[in-house]
């Protein structure tokens, strides 16, 4: 079957993407929840297949990102309501400057990760990054109800691990999140074009997308690369 190349920016209305179905599992069994005052990124790397990670609500202040490692992690808010948990990498209090951000918030390097009911904001690249490891294709991550905004580059972003053999992300959903910019003045500008986008999957089986809002894509004076 031939790969997709998505890259899917839909400005001002939600965008809705019939593929094939995703294979759904149960939400782990184990529970660990946490707070502002712990250290988030230090949580997820050690959690261990089957945690999920309950964030109560705040704004956590990150300094390096959330790596998932483990296949069958799963992330989400206590509320449910994702603008009551946020997850920003600004650096400081000063003027939002990309050079001022951590490079991404989430890295998914394992199948089975769910992101659910949280917002992510303000990166030097991508608010969220999957890219395969060594181990094979990534299956079956789940981006749910999130909001992600403020980010240099593409919004979320997908790889292959870029070796021989190529690894690719497989079986994914994204649905009912908002992807947008707020201030674009965090665009990474290229010269010519900004290098920036909302949903860009180099290559992927299987993808379902669905009632998403992409907003304020396209910044005014140049193209942007994912247009």
């Amino acid at each position: 079957m031939p790969r997709l190349n998505l890259q899917l920016i839909v400005i001002g209305q939600a965008a809705i993407i019939f593929l094939p179905a995703a294979v759904k599992a149960d939400p782990p069994a184990k529970i660990l929840k946490v707070s502002t005052k712990d250290d988030l990124a230090s949580m997820v790397d050690s959690a261990q297949p089957g945690t999920t990670i309950i964030l109560k609500d705040g704004i956590y202040k990150l300094s390096s990102p959330l790596v998932f490692r483990k296949k069958g992690v799963w992330i989400r808010s206590e509320s449910g309501k994702r603008d009551l948990v946020i997850l920003d990498g600004k650096k400081g209090t000063g003027q939002l400057k990309r050079e001022h951000c951590i490079n991404e918030i989430v890295a998914i390097k394992a199948s089975n990760v769910t992101i659910s009911d949280i917002s992510i904001c303000h990166t030097k690249d991508h608010g969220i990054h999957i890219s395969p490891a060594k181990e094979g294709n990534i299956r079956n991550v789940v981006m749910r109800n999130i909001h992600i905004y403020d980010c240099g580059q593409q919004l979320i972003k997908v790889n292959s691990n870029g070796g021989k053999p190529l690894y690719w992300t497989d079986d994914c959903i994204l649905e009912d999140s908002l992807i947008e910019f707020k201030d674009n003045s965090i665009m990474h500008d290229m010269g010519s074009y900004y290098y920036t986008g909302g949903l860009d999957v180099h290559g992927g089986n299987n993808w379902q997308i669905r009632r998403n809002t992409f907003r304020n894509i396209q910044r005014e004076g140049k193209m942007n690369s994912e247009i």
